[in-house]
Parts: C-alpha cells; sequence; structure tokens
C-alpha cells in the first residue's frame, strides 16, 4: 500500500506500507499502556508489601526479606491489558514456610501478615492507583 500527500508548498510524502505502521502505532500505544498500568499497580501496591513486612513475624528475617511485589501484563489484545500483580512471599526460601505462618499448620495458630495487609490498603486502592497512572504519565512523558 502506498500513499502520496502534496502539500501546499509542493512537497509530497509518501506512506509506504501504511497498514503496518498503523499496527506498529496502535502496538506502541499499547506498550505505553500497558508500561504505565504495570507502574501505576506496583507503585499503588508498595505501602501493602511495606505494610505485611512490618506485620509479618520475625525470626531470622528471611520471610520479610522474601517479600516481594511482582507483576506482569497479560497477553491478550483486550484493550486496557489485563494486569496480573502479586505481593509474594517466601518464594525464594530454600523451605517455603510462608503459607504456614499466614495460614496456621499442624497446631501452629495462623499469623496472618499478607492477608491483614492487603485488607488495610484496600479502601484506597483505586485512589493509589489513580495517583500512580499520574505519576507514571508524568515520568513517562506520555
Amino acid at each position: 500500500l502506498s500513499e502520496s500527500i502534496t502539500g501546499r508548498a509542493g512537497f509530497s510524502v509518501s506512506l509506504i506500507g501504511e497498514r503496518d505502521l498503523r499496527r506498529k502505532l496502535e502496538g506502541l500505544r499499547r506498550i505505553d499502556e500497558a508500561k504505565v498500568l504495570r507502574f501505576a499497580i506496583r507503585d499503588a501496591a508498595k505501602p501493602v508489601a511495606a505494610d505485611a513486612k512490618a506485620a509479618v513475624p520475625v525470626l531470622t528475617g528471611a520471610l520479610r526479606r522474601s517479600i516481594k511485589i511482582r507483576s506482569k501484563a497479560k497477553r491478550t489484545s483486550e484493550r486496557p491489558k489485563p494486569i496480573a500483580i502479586a505481593i509474594i512471599a517466601g518464594y525464594d526460601l530454600p523451605r517455603p514456610y510462608a503459607g504456614a505462618i499466614e495460614y496456621g499448620a499442624r497446631g501452629r495458630p495462623a499469623k496472618p501478615f499478607l492477608r491483614p495487609a492487603a485488607d488495610r490498603a484496600a479502601p484506597g486502592f483505586i485512589g493509589a492507583v489513580t495517583r500512580g497512572i499520574r505519576r507514571a504519565l508524568e515520568r513517562f512523558h506520555l
């Protein structure tokens, strides 16, 4: 596909492969959108992770250090792209025991730290994501 546009001053611009160019531009917008949403949601999740770190029972500190935020944009044509976000604990420990502490195990009472942190953050989470979107748009100059 080729299209030629002639301006008043006599210049002309030819667009070769206009459909491909439009697809690439559209793809760029999707990437920017996913980047902004991922940044905003991760930003909003930081206080939740900090709260969980403050609330986790500590013996050696390994579980506290293992609390991290993970996010990933799902591969789909949906717009906006769904973003999966998780605050994980104990994933990289040699002996995973975060679940046993959070939910209890064999005569050991539960000492929840992740769920209460998420519950405390829930009322203001949408507002935090909105503020994160604004910060991301400024940061990425979009």
